[in-house]
């Protein structure tokens, strides 16, 4: 039964990963607005995730529910509302970050750049002092990992181009 267990958990959580593509702020909806040879509003690819996007998390939810079912696993205990309340207002803080990015676009207030921007401003300030754990040498880690992970996905993104380019010229 611990395997099973195993390998259920394992299929919710790879199939479950799709869903950062389709729920926004999706970056993968960004870069493809940005890369596309036709002029692609951000905002209209956010709005076409969301529905999408919410109906497959319902869908993995039930799956992940029947399975449980089925296969007789323990059930959790609810520590009550109570509880729940209190961690979703100490989340809160943290999950304004998604939707300024969603609603600044979607409501033309930022473009995806300039959303982007207040988002890290806003991150910044909030883990300094509404959560007091960004400190300096955290804030460094921070910067050193986004710095990493933006090399590494301009770096896709600029061989690409180069690819299509190629592809390009030689069709021609």
């Amino acid at each position: 039964a611990e395997v099973d267990c195993l390998a259920s958990t394992t299929v919710v959580t790879i199939t479950a990963a799709i869903l950062g593509i389709l729920i926004p702020p999706s970056h993968n909806m960004i870069i493809y607005a940005a890369a596309s040879p036709v002029s692609v509003n951000v905002g209209d690819l956010f709005l076409a995730g969301l529905v999408p996007g919410i109906l497959a998390g319902a869908a993995l939810m039930f799956v992940a529910w029947r399975v449980a079912v089925i296969r007789g696993y323990p059930r959790g205990v609810f520590p009550g509302w109570s509880v729940f309340t209190k961690s979703f207002v100490a989340a809160f803080p943290g999950l304004m970050t998604a939707l300024i990015i969603v609603f600044g676009i979607l409501l033309g207030v930022f473009t995806p750049t300039e959303s982007s921007a207040v988002a890290v401003l806003y991150t910044i300030f909030v883990g300094a002092f509404v959560y007091r754990t960004l400190g300096p040498n955290r804030f460094m880690e921070a910067a050193s990992g986004a710095v990493k992970t933006t090399a590494m996905v301009m770096l896709i993104i600029g061989a690409a181009s180069m690819f299509g380019w190629l592809f390009a010229l030689l069709d021609g």
